[in-house]
């Protein structure tokens, strides 16, 4: 995700946040499965973290 260093502040944008929740999901489906995720899993759970992330944005204001 994208930071200032050194400052006090971080700055993430809209597609850093639901890039990130994608991320985790994903880790997360394939430690349940213990194996890679399918091609078609991956991209549900891309859908699915873009999903989260807005829903997380919207309830914070942020979209």
């Amino acid at each position: 995700m994208a930071s200032n260093v050194g400052s006090s502040t971080q700055k993430y944008t809209v597609a850093d946040v639901r890039q990130e929740a994608a991320r985790l999901l994903k880790d997360q489906m394939t430690g349940l499965k213990e194996k890679p995720l399918s091609k078609i899993e991956g991209i549900k759970m891309e859908a699915l973290g873009r999903q989260l992330a807005d829903m997380v944005l919207k309830d914070m204001n942020k979209i």
